[in-house]
């Protein structure tokens, strides 16, 4: 979270007062909350820490008449949930296990802290479908991916405008994280992301460009900003569809459009190299240009 000390204040219209802020790792730095030595009172101690900031934040943008959004990680969806079920000694005097990621569930966390920005403008979720990953209903023994249907959406939508019943409601990020094999021609994401980021370089699907990856960028804007925001705004009912607005920041725009546009215009790379980096960024750009000349609202 930051706070710009700006005298070009005005120029920002929404300030994110917390992003994320109940994934387990918010609060700690490099993966420490996942040291065994880290107790379940320390987890809880680290998030009624990142609540006072979050209210601080609030607060102080309240005064100054500022209107303030908050971003909630996804990780539940009223059947299946993707926070750790792992456990953690009680405290540093006590060992006994206790489970402390259901803390971390996105309503859990959004109830529990509600009073620390009770009138905040903008309610959002970040929302990455290859990176929620539970024991399929059919078969305990696999792990798909949740994917709520726009009805499933609906209701959570509905059970954050229960907490927040001045807020508008939508998306605060979304895309592909394309944690794919190179070689696996089903396109199926791994779900260990911590695994996947150490594989050989060979191995996996580099800088985003696998035909796995492209093919998932171009899906998911399609999904998201086009078929998803008809649907769920369909399903929302009337009061609560005024308060939708979509949203979708697609967070890997200058990895997936930017950065390739300027390596092709990079006259040191190969000819060949510069032509396949502009033609994947012009796909990706061009699935946003035809899913916002088809928006319905």
């Amino acid at each position: 979270m930051v706070i710009c000390a700006s005298p070009q204040v005005d120029l920002v219209d929404i300030w994110e007062i917390g992003n994320e802020v109940n994934g387990e790792w918010v609060g700690w730095r490099n993966g420490e909350w996942e040291d065994p030595s880290i107790t379940a009172a320390d987890m809880q101690r680290a998030r009624d820490t990142v609540a006072g900031e979050v209210h601080a934040a609030y607060d102080l943008l309240k005064r100054a008449g500022k209107k303030t959004a908050i971003t909630f990680y996804f990780n539940e969806d009223g059947q299946r949930h993707s926070w750790t079920d792992d456990t953690k000694r009680k405290n540093a005097n006590d060992p006994t296990p206790v489970s402390f990621g259901k803390n971390h569930a996105m309503l859990t966390w959004a109830a529990r802290y509600r009073d620390s920005f009770p009138d905040v403008d903008y309610v959002l979720i970040s929302y990455y479908q290859d990176d929620n990953f539970a024991p399929d209903p059919g078969d305990p023994e696999q792990r798909t991916q949740i994917i709520p249907s726009p009805e499933g959406w609906a209701e959570i939508f509905g059970s954050l405008h229960d907490l927040y019943p001045n807020a508008k409601f939508g998306f605060g990020e979304m895309s592909p994280q394309c944690y794919y094999l190179k070689a696996d021609k089903q396109c199926q994401p791994q779900e260990d992301d911590n695994e996947f980021e150490h594989l050989p370089k060979e191995k996996k699907c580099g800088d985003r460009r696998c035909d796995c990856c492209l093919k998932a960028q171009i899906e998911y804007i399609e999904r998201y900003y086009l078929e998803w925001d008809k649907a769920i705004s369909s399903k929302l009912g009337a009061e609560l569809a005024k308060r939708y607005v979509g949203g979708y920041f697609y967070w890997y725009f200058n990895e997936d459009v930017i950065d390739k546009i300027t390596a092709g215009n990079d006259v040191s790379l190969p000819e060949k190299e510069r032509k396949a980096l502009t033609r994947e960024a012009e796909q990706t750009m061009a699935a946003f240009v035809r899913a916002f000349h088809r928006w319905p609202r």
